[in-house]
């Protein structure tokens, strides 16, 4: 779904989202009422929240979230990051291969999903951080033609959402039979 200047408002996932997160850190419920892109900012929401109250929340691109936590934080991430980040994805998968081989007969349980979404995932996330990198492309060639294929033979296999933030179809994680929350 896209958001111009002037939308009326947030995807369910993100307005439900955002309204959790104002709640843990005013420490109070916040109902958000309302979401509105603001005119020159695309990515800016103007929120309208209960109370009369109101809260501006900004979007940021999937590679700045990491850079901007950190930057927050007082961290400076040098110009090796991406490199570091896509051998360290590279390590899950490698480290994997005896689990994608058994996903290839039997899709076993893991938490709140399977094995073939978490391989899944894991493939596709090294394959676009070693592009963006520009390192290991051998690995990056094979994880990517790996995920496409598997992509095809698994079909339904999609790493569930959380409800909390859930957009609309997506699939909802669940809480495993054999677990049994403590007290």
């Amino acid at each position: 779904m896209s958001h111009e200047p002037g939308d009326p408002g947030l995807p369910p996932g993100e307005t439900r989202a955002a309204g959790a997160l104002l709640s843990a850190a005013w420490g109070e419920p916040v109902a958000v009422l309302a979401a509105e892109a603001l005119r020159d900012r695309p990515h800016v929401f103007r929120l309208r929240l209960d109370g009369g109250r109101s809260a501006v929340l900004k979007r940021r691109g999937p590679r700045d979230r990491a850079r901007g936590a950190f930057g927050e934080a007082g961290i400076e991430l040098g110009p090796d990051w991406d490199a570091a980040m896509a051998a360290a994805m590279a390590v899950w998968v490698i480290a994997r291969g005896t689990a994608l081989r058994e996903a290839l007969g039997e899709d076993d349980s893991w938490g709140t999903t399977t094995m073939r979404p978490r391989l899944l995932a894991w493939l596709r996330s090294f394959a676009a951080a070693a592009g963006r990198a520009g390192t290991l492309p051998r690995l990056r060639a094979l994880a990517a033609d790996l995920g496409e294929v598997l992509s095809q033979r698994w079909p339904q296999a999609r790493v569930p959402d959380y409800p909390a933030l859930a957009g609309p179809g997506a699939v909802l994680a669940r809480v495993p039979d054999w677990w049994q929350p403590e007290g």
